[in-house]
C-alpha cells in the first residue's frame, strides 16, 4: 500500500489540504486523521480538476479582473487597513474596533467594527490611484450591519462632498440597499427592496453598465428597481475623498462589521455575482463540492470534538470518486498550528 502525506495550507482563514487524485488504478483509498482541537470540524470536498480554493485575493490577477482596489479588514497589526492592489494605507477616522482577538469568521477574517458615530476609513483624492470616469464599474462589500441602526447610512462613496459628481452605495430610510451615480446629466438611483441591516453577514454588490442599468444585489440575487444610466455617459471622476463606512463628508457612518470591500473597473455579470456570493459565504465553492454522506445524505463531516487519531476508509462509501480530486477542509481554527496537522492518504 502506498501513502501520501499532506498538511494544511491556508486559504484566507480556511485551511485545506492539497488535493489528492484518486487515481483509477487505486482500488482502496483511506485517510489517517490527526488529533484535532475540540472545536474543529473537517469536511471532505471533491472536484473534477485540481485548483485552489477560490476565496478573493487568492491567485487573482488584479489587472485581468480589473480590480481597482481591495480591502480585507483583517490586517495583522490591528491599526491600519490597506489597499491590496496599490499598498495605499487608508486613513482611520474616529475609533473603529479592529477585531484582532475576536472570533475569525470562516473565510473572512475578523473584520473591523464601526460604531455608527464617526468611524470610517478613507483615502484622499490626491492619494488615490484610480478614477471611475466614463467606464463600467462594480462595488462589492461583505458586511454584518446592526439591525435597526443604519437608516440613511453610507457604506462606500466617492462624490464631490456628500452630493454631486460621483457614486455612492448606501442604505435608505428602511435600511434597503441603494446605489446612485451622478454626472453632468444628473443623478440616477437603483435598489429599494433588500433590507441588508439584519445583524447577519451579507454579500452586497452594485454593478454599473454605463450603456445600460445600475443594479443592486444582495446575497447573490438582484433586488429592487434597476436604474437606467444609459443617458449618464459623463465622467464620475470626483475630487472628494474615497470613503468606506461613511460618506465623503465623513458623516452618515454605518454601524456593524466590515469584512471585505472591492471596486472593479468593469460590470460583473449576474453569474459572477452569484458565484462570488457562494464563494464568500461558503455555500457552494465554485469547483469544489462538499461530499454528502451516502448513509444519511448529510454533509460528510469526517471528524469532530477532538477525536483521537482515526482512519477513514473512503473506499467503503465513495468508490464513485475514482479519477477525481479530493481534499480535506478544516472549517474552524485550531489553537495548534494547522500547518502541522498531517493527513496521510493510503492507496493501493
Amino acid at each position: 500500500m502506498g501513502t501520501t502525506a499532506t498538511t494544511m495550507a491556508i486559504r484566507r482563514d480556511r485551511y485545506v489540504t492539497p488535493a489528492f487524485r484518486w487515481d483509477n488504478k487505486y482500488e482502496n483509498v483511506g485517510v489517517h486523521v490527526p488529533v484535532l482541537d475540540d472545536d474543529s470540524i473537517i469536511t471532505l470536498e471533491v472536484s473534477t480538476s485540481n485548483h485552489t480554493y477560490n476565496y478573493p485575493s487568492l491567485d487573482v490577477d488584479y489587472a485581468t479582473e480589473k480590480v481597482l482596489c481591495e480591502f480585507d479588514f483583517d490586517d495583522a497589526d490591528g491599526t491600519t487597513i490597506k489597499d491590496n492592489v496599490s499598498g495605499q494605507i487608508a486613513t482611520e477616522q474616529g475609533n473603529p474596533a479592529y477585531q484582532v482577538s475576536g472570533t475569525t469568521t470562516k473565510g473572512l477574517g475578523k473584520g473591523i467594527t464601526y460604531d455608527g458615530t464617526d468611524d470610517q476609513h478613507d483615502i484622499a483624492y490626491a492619494d488615490k490611484h484610480w478614477d471611475i470616469t466614463t467606464g463600467d464599474f462594480s462595488i462589492e462589500v461583505v458586511c454584518n450591519l446592526t439591525s435597526g441602526s443604519n437608516a440613511n447610512k453610507t457604506l462606500m462613496e466617492q462624490r464631490e462632498a456628500s452630493n454631486g459628481i460621483g457614486w455612492s452605495v448606501y442604505l435608505g430610510a428602511s435600511e434597503v440597499l441603494t446605489a446612485c451615480i451622478e454626472d453632468s446629466a444628473g443623478e440616477v438611483t437603483a435598489g429599494g427592496d433588500a433590507d441588508v441591516s439584519s445583524s447577519t453577514i451579507e454579500h452586497l454588490v452594485v454593478t454599473a453598465d454605463r450603456d445600460g442599468v445600475l443594479t443592486t444585489y444582495s446575497d447573490g440575487a438582484a433586488h429592487g428597481t434597476a436604474g437606467d444610466i444609459s443617458g449618464n455617459t459623463g465622467s464620475l471622476k470626483a475630487a472628494g475623498i474615497f470613503a468606506i463606512g461613511g460618506d465623503s463628508d465623513g458623516a452618515n457612518n454605518v454601524t456593524g462589521t466590515l469584512y471585505f470591500a472591492r471596486v472593479y473597473g468593469r460590470c460583473l455579470t449576474a453569474t459572477e455575482v452569484t458565484d462570488k456570493y457562494n464563494t464568500f459565504l461558503g455555500l457552494n465553492q465554485p469547483g469544489w463540492l462538499p461530499l454528502l454522506d451516502p448513509t444519511d445524505g448529510k454533509l460528510a463531516i469526517l471528524a469532530t470534538e477532538g477525536v483521537d487519531p482515526c482512519y477513514i476508509n473512503l473506499s467503503r462509501y465513495y468508490n464513485q470518486l475514482r479519477g477525481k480530486y479530493i481534499r480535506i477542509a478544516l472549517d474552524t481554527r485550531q489553537s495548534s498550528t494547522p500547518a502541522a496537522l498531517k493527513f496521510i492518504w493510503d492507496h493501493d
